[in-house]
């Protein structure tokens, strides 16, 4: 958890989430992924065409830009 969040409150959330199964902590985590790519894709401009959508989409989801190139020099763009 952040270090904002109080000790009580990351403790509560960690003793509800250990009583999960792990079928239902990977349903959470499926879960939570599809609402994290729905937010990503409603704040894509709509002036982009796909593929600055596709690379708009990436950045946010991974968090960096693909490289120009791949180790062996073929370029990924």
């Amino acid at each position: 958890m952040n270090e904002d969040t109080d000790i009580v409150i990351t403790k509560m959330i960690n003793d509800r989430f250990n009583l999960l199964t792990p079928e239902e902590r990977l349903l959470k985590c499926f879960g939570m992924y599809e609402t994290a790519k729905m937010l990503i894709m409603s704040s894509i401009p709509s002036n982009m065409n796909e593929k600055e959508k596709r690379l708009f989409f990436f950045k946010r989801m991974q968090g960096f830009d693909l490289p120009e190139k791949v180790d062996d020099g073929r370029k990924t763009l």
